[in-house]
C-alpha cells in the first residue's frame, strides 16, 4: 500500500470534518503538521487491519456522525491536551472490526498493532455507544 493512499484519506473533507468535530467536542487540538510522516504511521496500522484503504474511506464518508460520537465517547474520560490526524481512520477501523467482525478477530488485530493490554482496550471498545 502506498502511503499516498493514506495521505489521500487523510486529506478527504469528511475526514478533516469527523476529526475537527472530534477534536472541538473534546476541547483539545488536531496535531496536523508533517502528515507524509503521519502517514507512514497510520499505513502500518491500515496494513495491520486487514482491511482496504477503499473500505476505510468508504466508511468514513458514509458514517461521519457515528464516527464522531464513537470518538467523543471514546476520549470522554481521557480529556487528551491533542490527537493526531488519522484519528478517524483509526476510529473507523475500530468500528468496522465493530460492527462487520466478530471480537476474537477485533483483539487480533489489536494485539498485531502491539497494543498494551489488548484485551482492558478490547472490553472498552465494546462498551462504547455510536447512537
Amino acid at each position: 500500500m502506498e502511503v499516498s493512499i493514506i495521505e489521500k484519506i487523510l486529506r478527504n473533507t469528511q475526514t478533516v470534518e469527523i476529526e475537527n468535530s472530534i477534536a472541538k467536542q473534546v476541547g483539545c487540538d488536531i496535531y496536523k503538521d508533517n502528515l507524509s510522516l503521519m502517514a507512514g504511521f497510520i499505513k502500518e496500522e491500515v496494513e495491520n487491519s486487514q482491511l482496504s484503504a477503499d473500505k476505510i474511506e468508504g466508511y468514513i464518508n458514509k458514517n461521519k456522525e457515528v464516527i464522531i460520537t464513537f470518538g467523543v465517547n471514546f476520549l470522554e474520560k481521557s480529556k487528551p491536551e491533542s490527537l493526531s490526524t488519522g484519528i478517524a481512520i483509526t476510529y473507523s477501523i475500530y468500528l468496522i472490526y465493530l460492527k462487520e467482525k466478530d471480537e476474537k478477530e477485533l483483539l487480533e488485530y489489536l494485539k498485531r498493532r502491539r497494543i498494551p493490554k489488548p484485551q482492558k482496550l478490547l472490553e472498552q471498545l465494546l462498551r462504547i455507544e455510536t447512537n
